[in-house]
């Protein structure tokens, strides 16, 4: 079985170029922003190996997608836990936009 990838990006042009850059070697999940990838990885919470992550969409921002999934696994019992918030890596790819005012510190995520 393939390995999943869940890339969070509103625009639909991103998402087709690393879904064809990814889909050779992985399975690719979508999402167009964070409340459908919440869906997803409540969906697929054990099979969700990495999660390419834009900060800035419509619906749902990155920041409060990161939130909502630490929130998830905080409700969570042992047993039943969020496996995507407490260990799935996360790629940021548009770090650039992050600003002053938002402190992110991916340790905490």
């Amino acid at each position: 079985m393939q390995k999943q990838i869940l890339i969070v990006e509103d625009n639909e042009i991103n998402r087709s170029i690393l879904n064809e850059i990814l889909s050779s070697k992985y399975q690719v999940l979508e999402a167009e922003n964070g409340l459908q990838a919440l869906e997803l990885v409540r969906q697929h919470r054990d099979s969700i190996s990495l999660i390419l992550l834009d900060v800035m969409m419509p619906v749902m921002d990155g920041y409060t997608f990161l939130d909502q999934l630490k929130d998830d696994a905080a409700r969570s019992s042992p047993s039943t836990e969020t496996k995507a918030a407490r260990t799935t890596p996360f790629c940021v790819p548009c770090a650039g936009s992050l600003r002053k005012s938002r402190k992110w510190n991916p340790r905490t995520i």
